[in-house]
């Protein structure tokens, strides 16, 4: 018997852009930089020592000997698109391969169908072969003999069947919504960098035939993941932010996604008329909060990590989920709770990261490129604003239960970790257990007399609906 190929268990992919090789560059020098800047308190001091230290990297700056006020990236990088430069490939004994996919167009397009097909669990070798070009089948081998596609067969036979209407948790950030008849997956992360080698995991192609498009919020890594999203066909529909001009800390999703072949691709207005993908409805709703900033915007308008929150609407419940939102200079999830209320009366389900970010450090959120974009005044502030929260938190998160008079709380986007456990608290929240920030939380709905009922569930459990019984937590084990 001819098995189905896959992508081999502990095999992680990533995609390299051409902004990631940028901020390796521009790093030791945004070090150099704020750790003077913490010794002197004089900025103009801290970028000359850094310039002499770094002098080929200073070549990327504006730097006036006489006036720190001009201090900036220079245009061209500060304004530039994220280009595709390759694949890497790790494999779970720690063997690298790297791909090319510099070159855009056919190649990539081509590339990506190999994916979608290699791992989808549905097509062998022969198969697949007929389908891809002569230089596809030709890495299609190379892929195989390196045993980072392999023959397997794989069931995960409890995880999302097609007979439950409810919501599951995949890994950090990812959700699948299901009725009967359709499914939404969110941010989707499989064969991620970003996570360890695990005993057991969620593949792509356990979610085969179980998805019908695809929601993206925004552009940070841990949530837009391109390799993923190439394990899927190229008609599969995307909803992505709608990026008015990339930078260096957002890329234009839709314009990535159209370069690697996908062909219904939505990049939609906040409050704009909902989508509907079989029995459920999309709308699109504000994300503010994770900014460089606060209480400030960066030293131009267009530098902002442009994101969207989602309500999911059909027959049998209404659901919001607020990934890493909070408040910034431009608004507050708070207000958009009071638009939701209004709109679509109470929430079934709420979903959020209940981490606390603060903007402690210059490389925070994502390895520097915040702290590019800020102003000579504002860097030289930013040592002050250390306790500056720009997600929600337990204590935003109750308030916007209250709010909404959410039915249940489901946590999510607490990091990685292996099937049936929560995810393991990344390094940016030391001690923050996601059990601790479900105390904290239950303490915060508590003080506002709201009912909201927490449902704990785990990396692969499902929370769906019983035939009267109403919905309950299902495990994989179950």
């Amino acid at each position: 018997m001819t098995l189905p190929l896959v992508i081999a268990p502990g095999t992680r992919l990533a995609i390299d852009y051409s902004t990631h090789r940028l901020r390796e560059t521009l790093e030791p020098f945004i070090v150099s930089v704020s750790d003077r800047l913490k010794q002197t308190g004089i900025l103009q001091d801290s970028i000359h020592a850094a310039a002499d230290a770094f002098p080929q990297v200073a070549q990327y700056f504006v730097i006036d000997r006489d006036n720190d006020r001009t201090f900036t990236l220079r245009d061209e990088y500060l304004f530039r698109d994220w280009s595709i430069q390759e694949l890497r490939l790790c494999r779970a004994d720690g063997t690298r391969y790297n791909i090319d996919l510099s070159h855009r167009g056919d190649e990539l397009v081509a590339f990506h169908d190999l994916l979608a097909l290699g791992s989808a669990g549905r097509y062998d070798r022969l198969s697949i072969g007929a389908r891809v070009s002569a230089d596809m089948c030709e890495l299609l081998d190379t892929l195989f003999e390196s045993e980072i596609i392999v023959e397997q067969e794989r069931p995960l036979p409890n995880f999302a069947p097609l007979d439950k209407t409810g919501v599951f948790r995949l890994q950090h950030a990812s959700l699948l919504y299901r009725t009967q008849m359709s499914g939404i997956l969110v941010d989707p992360h499989l064969h991620s960098s970003y996570s360890p080698v695990l005993k057991h995991d969620i593949y792509r192609d356990h979610l085969h035939g179980k998805v019908d498009a695809i929601l993206i919020s925004h552009f940070h890594e841990d949530h837009w993941f391109l390799s993923t999203l190439l394990m899927f066909p190229r008609d599969t529909p995307i909803v992505v932010p709608k990026v008015p001009r990339p930078t260096i800390i957002c890329g234009n999703m839709e314009r990535l996604l159209h370069d690697s072949g996908f062909t219904n691709v939505m990049a939609l207005d906040w409050y704009s008329a909902p989508v509907t993908f079989g029995d459920i409805e999309v709308y699109v709703l504000p994300f503010y909060g994770e900014q460089p900033l606060r209480f400030d915007n960066p030293k131009h308008p267009d530098l902002r990590n442009w994101g969207n929150t989602y309500v999911i609407r059909c027959a049998e419940f209404t659901s919001w989920f607020l990934i890493d939102s909070g408040s910034d200079s431009r608004g507050s999830m708070i207000d958009v709770a009071t638009y939701v209320r209004r709109r679509f009366g109470a929430v079934d389900f709420l979903l959020s990261n209940l981490r606390p970010f603060r903007i402690a450090s210059p490389l925070y959120i994502n390895g520097g490129l915040n702290w590019l974009t800020l102003s000579p005044d504002q860097i030289r502030a930013f040592g002050a604003m250390k306790e500056h929260c720009i997600t929600l938190g337990p204590a935003g998160v109750a308030e916007i239960c209250h709010l909404v008079a959410a039915r249940y709380y489901l946590p999510y986007a607490h990091w990685f970790g292996e099937l049936g456990r929560s995810g393991n608290v990344a390094a940016d929240t030391p001690g923050h257990s996601e059990m601790s920030l479900l105390t904290w939380l239950g303490d915060a709905l508590r003080q506002r007399s709201t009912s909201t009922e927490i449902i704990p569930w785990q990396i692969g459990d499902g929370f769906v609906r019983h035939p009267g019984r109403g919905f309950e937590t299902s495990s994989l084990t179950s």
